[in-house]
């Protein structure tokens, strides 16, 4: 299935997810990194592949400066914030660095390559210290999903800092058997030349 077809499955049930995910608690369902989507107040955070926007408006209650990515406008279901309409792997209509990205339910719609290049773009998009979390989907579903190898989710200017794996919390995907993948990710620090001067025999 192709990005625009996936797009447009997506604009067509709309209506349906937008009810579902209204449904969805976000504290449980964000409870396995809960401690890792705290940055600094007034931060930047992105969210890409924000869906209805109930995590991108979650941090913008809470006062950070928020980026949504969302290519599908009919899922867009929060007023007072504009989506931006574009995709991994490139996000070419997203520039700046953040202190946090969150990336849930998207990696699946790419191939190995693809989830490859994604990680690398938004490691790009973090600055030193920031974090990346993201959610990575295991199991069937209503359209086609791209196996995703969490161990193979590595990028050099990034050390892991937590992985959990847990199985879905809306009652349908649990009945289905699907799991998900939460990964932590922090970007390595700038090494100053006069740290490394000191550090050298």
């Amino acid at each position: 299935m192709r990005r625009h077809e996936i797009d447009a499955d997506y604009a067509a049930d709309a209506p349906l997810l937008r009810q579902a995910w209204r449904k969805l608690d976000l504290g449980l369902w964000l409870s396995p990194v809960a401690r890792h989507l705290r940055p600094a107040p007034g931060s930047r955070v992105l969210d890409v592949g924000a869906g209805a926007g109930q995590l991108a408006a979650w941090f913008q209650e809470r006062g950070y400066r928020v980026t949504a990515v969302e290519p599908v406008s009919a899922l867009w279901d929060i007023e007072g914030l504009a989506p931006v309409s574009d995709y991994l792997p490139r996000l070419s209509r997203v520039s700046g660095s953040f202190a946090l990205i969150t990336c849930v339910g998207v990696l699946h719609h790419l191939p190995p390559g693809g989830q490859r290049a994604a990680l690398s773009r938004m490691a790009a998009l973090l600055h030193p210290g920031g974090k990346l979390v993201i959610g990575a989907r295991h199991g069937p579903g209503p359209r086609p999903l791209w196996p995703i190898r969490a161990h193979e989710l590595v990028h050099p200017s990034l050390c892991q800092v937590a992985k959990t794996r847990k199985m879905s919390i809306q009652p349908a995907n649990r009945t289905a058997h699907v799991r998900w993948t939460w990964i932590v990710s922090q970007k390595r620090e700038l090494q100053r030349p006069d740290a490394e001067y000191r550090a050298a025999p």
